[in-house]
């Protein structure tokens, strides 16, 4: 009778196992029976799991640790701002330049009124309050020094202009990564340009072949130790408006817009996109 209690015991407990494909790990204690096979070089607890995180973190296999990354950029109008002068070579004389200039800030007095002239968003969410949105989500571990990543899904969007009568913007967004020795290379290229409709305002200003609107960016992610680093190389794009990007709903870098007057000047080295 003794033997068959202590059976059935046994039997009750290992139902209570959670089961993975290295170890088991039991929930009445919070941790695995077993250490972790690959020792020290995941850390100094042997016994731990997912460092602790396993709300964002994945160990599918019981031997590396899964980190979720979600990036977003955006592009926003965070009010008009300085207006500014333009310079354009197409105002081919000083009485022309100067009504241009008479336009450009009846014009910023109008859109200022305006909720597309008007966004301040305040997390990374898809919440229309920008005119450009690009969003990556990946997956990253380490394995020591080594990284891996899986999973690449991404989304974007051009903002709303004009609610009340249904009009918004254009988006590009052109994500990649890219394995480069040890480690990943995420970058993208996000660029857009208003409705068509909402286009005429701006021509009407003064005529322009600077309609795009942009950003690029370049980060690098690696592995130290078994900790998962991450470098921005670099974050450009049109003088405006404001540009900012996320990493896990944490604002990384955020670069302040322009003068209104820059979208009426083109780049010198990228036709039809408005100068850095």
């Amino acid at each position: 009778m003794k033997n068959l209690k202590f059976i059935l015991l046994a039997l009750v407990h290992l139902v209570f196992l959670a089961n993975s494909a290295q170890a088991h790990y039991d929930p009445n204690v919070g941790r695995w029976l077993s250490r972790d096979p690959i020792m020290e070089e995941g850390g100094v607890n042997l016994y731990g799991f997912v460092r602790n995180d396993g709300v964002s973190k994945w160990d599918l296999y019981g031997l590396t640790a899964w980190t979720d990354y979600k990036i977003v950029a955006k592009s926003y109008i965070d009010g008009v701002g300085t207006v500014g002068f333009i310079r354009s070579n197409a105002a081919w004389f000083p009485l022309e330049l100067l009504a241009a200039n008479v336009r450009l800030r009846a014009f910023a007095a109008f859109v200022g009124t305006l909720d597309a002239f008007n966004e301040f968003p305040t997390d990374d969410s898809m919440d229309h309050k920008y005119r450009l949105f690009g969003e990556i989500k990946t997956k990253f571990c380490c394995d020591g020094d080594n990284i891996m990543n899986k999973d690449w899904i991404t989304d974007k969007d051009g903002g709303v202009e004009a609610a009340e009568i249904g009009i918004s913007g254009d988006a590009e967004f052109f994500p990649t990564i890219n394995e480069v020795g040890n480690k990943f290379e995420i970058e993208w290229f996000l660029y857009g340009k208003p409705h068509p409709a909402a286009e005429l305002g701006m021509q009407a200003v003064q005529i322009r072949t600077s309609t795009k609107i942009w950003q690029k960016a370049k980060m690098t992610f690696s592995c130290q130790s078994g900790e998962i680093q991450k470098t921005e190389n670099f974050f450009k794009g049109s003088r405006y408006p404001t540009r900012e990007y996320w990493i896990n709903s944490t604002s990384e870098n955020q670069k302040a817009k322009g003068p209104l007057s820059s979208l009426w000047s083109e780049s010198p080295t990228m036709p039809g996109f408005v100068a850095e």
